[in-house]
């Protein structure tokens, strides 16, 4: 398995994938040292919730479009036969691929924990609450995976990657009304900003998320029962 997410790695590297995570990052960033530069007094449980909601949205659709240069490789040069021969199991290369959406969301948390220490402070909130950054930074990620895996399926089974991007921009847009629609506690897109540590109260401040790890046990459960499907129908196919 390792050998084969190296190979992924290196059939990536001309895609700059970690350097369009980056940009998501940073453009996340900047949106929020906008408004929290506005006047009026400033904390780390508002920051972080407030960071969350703009970083989530720009992320879902830098995480879709990463996904689909991953997959648009085998589906550009039709190398899905040749791969499937290469290795033992072809699901080891669906695997393989997962791992690698993992490793570069990883290195986006490592980025979002580092740039929210830089922007607490030059926006003047006093000390740095790392508990509550490294929640920040982390738990999200278990949000993103029912997601992940519907991304990934939709990119490997469909050979337009406007699909698969098309789909990430439709789940973008109900993530942000969710919260509106009676049913967007069981939308994948929310599940990201459900499991965050910090969410608004029904008097409009900024609380403690109680439901977070409830939220993120639902994550694991859903993006395995859909990792299980994905995977099932991805090996029936004999042609991609």
């Amino acid at each position: 398995m390792k050998d084969i997410v190296c190979a992924e790695f290196i059939k990536m590297k001309r895609k700059r994938l970690f350097l369009l995570a980056l940009i998501g990052e940073l453009l996340s960033f900047l949106v929020a040292y906008v408004f929290e530069s506005r006047p009026g007094s400033k904390s780390w449980m508002n920051l972080l919730y407030n960071f969350s909601g703009f970083n989530f949205m720009i992320m879902i659709i830098v995480f879709t479009i990463i996904i689909s240069k991953i997959v648009d490789i085998e589906h550009k040069s039709d190398m899905w036969k040749i791969e499937f021969i290469s290795i033992e199991d072809k699901k080891l290369l669906y695997i393989a691929k997962f791992i690698c959406v993992l490793i570069i969301m990883f290195f986006s948390s490592c980025i979002t924990f580092s740039g929210l220490i830089l922007l607490g402070n030059s926006i003047g909130i006093k000390g740095t609450a790392y508990g509550l950054i490294l929640k920040q930074s982390l738990c999200p990620l278990i949000g993103y995976l029912p997601f992940i895996v519907l991304q990934l399926s939709i990119s490997i089974m469909v050979k337009n990657q406007g699909v698969s991007i098309a789909c990430g921009v439709i789940g973008c847009f109900l993530g942000v009304l969710g919260f509106a629609l009676p049913f967007g506690k069981i939308l994948i897109w929310m599940y990201p900003f459900f499991t965050a540590p910090m969410i608004s109260a029904s008097n409009m401040s900024t609380v403690m998320n109680e439901s977070s790890v409830m939220f993120s046990f639902i994550s694991i459960i859903v993006a395995g029962g859909m990792a299980f499907i994905s995977l099932r129908l991805y090996d029936k196919k004999e042609d991609l």
